[in-house]
């Protein structure tokens, strides 16, 4: 099938979460063509132990993809994001060294990090010429990094490329800002998964402020179960079939939210955010989701990734994803699968 040949079909796309493995491969174009989507949940017995965690994706993976109806052995990971740093920097300009020395002294120096033990990737803020470049740091131990290699490697795949959460949610919706008109609006999108919330804030496709929040839905569901004195399973389940807001736990991410949002009021006065888009699997919680647009007083959206694939002939979906419903926790995978893999 043409749809399905080695020069039209992306590499498979790999997000090893906390609450579930997922896969996807498309075929490139505009619209992109779904090829295949499978995911596994993570049992509440690895969720919480980052070595049984490992385990658990290592072993599913080899699964995932046997009966997933994938294509080839090229495949393409991220950062895994809960061992993620996300950090700004303010450059020197016209500096002999270059930035990735500036940035390697930045993680000594302040942060307390070897930059040789870890894979880091940089991206330029866009701004007005002076003599200093403020530049978003994301980085990860390369023992985390090779511990997904390994795994994909069991399962008869080769990682061509590994990139980051941050650049993976623009690279989704990269196609909302064709028009001219369009690359100036300022976008947060917020990415609320099971063990930490992505804050990324983009001028048109142009990354301008990065941020990883260690609090997110597993912080609100222990919350619920300590509240009303159940285990985390029930808990789990009884938060999502109610309207009750997470108590103290949301008003921790909400001032976290509303300091990110002064840094880039402060850094950029005159391009205020008009809109935030809900990612990430905890944003299928409505009435979660419209407490924090209230509290942000910001225009709200919920993203849908996978809203505008159209279905190839002979593609394979997963039982466990409903494509006729809203998918925002697909928004790493799908930006994945349309990044370089150079």
């Amino acid at each position: 099938m043409w749809g399905w040949s080695k020069s039209h079909r992306s590499p498979i796309a790999l997000d090893f979460g906390v609450d579930s493995l997922k896969a996807l491969q498309v075929q490139p174009g505009d619209p992109p063509r779904l090829l295949a989507a499978a995911m596994t949940p993570v049992p509440e017995e690895a969720r919480f132990e980052p070595q049984a965690r490992q385990a658990f994706h290592a072993q599913a993976l080899r699964d995932l993809i046997k009966r997933g109806g994938f294509r080839g052995r090229k495949a393409v990971c991220c950062l895994p994001a809960t061992q993620t740093l996300v950090q700004s920097f303010d450059l020197l300009r016209g500096e002999d060294s270059s930035i990735e020395n500036q940035i390697g002294l930045h993680l000594r120096e302040r942060l307390h990090v070897d930059p040789s033990r870890m894979v880091i990737r940089t991206f330029p803020v866009p701004g007005p010429a002076s003599s200093k470049q403020e530049v978003i740091c994301v980085a990860a131990s390369r023992e985390a990094v090779m511990r997904q290699v390994a795994a994909a490697r069991r399962a008869g795949l080769d990682v061509t490329a590994m990139h980051c959460e941050p650049l993976a949610i623009l690279k989704a919706f990269a196609h909302l800002y064709r028009r001219a008109e369009d690359q100036t609006r300022v976008t947060c999108f917020l990415d609320i998964g099971a063990a930490t919330t992505r804050v990324v804030i983009a001028r048109g496709r142009e990354m301008i402020f990065a941020k990883t929040i260690h609090v997110a839905g597993d912080h609100f569901t222990r919350s619920h179960a300590k509240l009303h004195d159940t285990s985390f399973t029930d808990a789990r389940q009884t938060r999502w079939s109610s309207d009750d807001e997470p108590g103290d736990s949301l008003e921790c991410l909400i001032d976290e939210l509303q300091l990110c949002l002064r840094h880039h009021q402060m850094r950029c006065p005159d391009q205020p955010v008009d809109r935030v888009v809900f990612l990430g699997g905890e944003s299928r919680h409505t009435a979660f989701c419209q407490v924090i647009a209230r509290s942000l007083r910001i225009a709200a959206q919920l993203g849908d990734p996978l809203a505008r694939l159209q279905r190839a002939p002979g593609a394979t979906v997963s039982d466990a994803i409903d494509l006729q419903q809203p998918q925002p926790g697909w928004s790493v995978c799908m930006g994945l699968c349309l990044c370089d893999v150079s």
